[in-house]
């Protein structure tokens, strides 16, 4: 096991227990104002203002190199999204990603295992891991989502296509 793995593997790092989508939207925020690019820049907004009091119940894990939130418009029962801070990794897109990069990918994906795995062993489930090929939101970002796709924000054939064929969800695989 590398360091990389090591430093975030199960059972390193006080995950603590999910407890689902807060009440409370990000656009309800007093001060957080969507912009003229939308949904799109929503994550930006929220790096930028990650202290303010309100949003701390969406953030289920942060360290100095990234960031797990719960997914405000959740496609199933456990939805959550990690992001790299920017100081740490600043790519848009994952066709933005180089070879460069690929240490902070491992680190992304060591943290991305170890949070599917501690789901697992709060009796959720098969997780599964991955980034959109094609993402509707900046930065990059990992999803990381249970099988089951019980929530009433399912509600297109897209929303489904996305999360379960693998030409859209780049690097999407069990991790229960």
């Amino acid at each position: 096991m590398s360091r990389i793995e090591s430093e975030y593997s199960f059972g390193s790092k006080p995950f603590g227990h999910y407890k689902g989508t807060p009440r409370v939207p990000i656009e309800n925020v007093k001060g957080f104002r969507i912009g003229r690019d939308g949904w799109k820049e929503v994550f930006h907004l929220f790096f930028k203002n990650c202290d303010h009091p309100a949003l701390q119940d969406q953030i289920y894990f942060q360290d100095e190199r990234f960031m797990v939130i719960y997914d405000g418009y959740p496609k199933a029962r456990h939805h959550l999204l990690l992001m790299p801070r920017p100081s740490f990794l600043d790519v848009m897109r994952p066709s933005d990603l180089r070879r460069e990069h690929l240490s902070a990918l491992h680190q992304m994906h060591a943290l991305g295992r170890a949070v599917a795995e501690d789901l697992s062993q709060q009796g959720i489930g098969e997780i599964r891991i991955g980034v959109h090929a094609v993402p509707s939101m900046e930065p990059l970002h990992m999803h990381i989502i249970s099988q089951d796709f019980d929530s009433e924000r399912l509600r297109m054939p897209r929303h489904w296509n996305i999360f379960t064929t693998g030409s859209r969800l780049l690097h999407c695989r069990p991790c229960a």
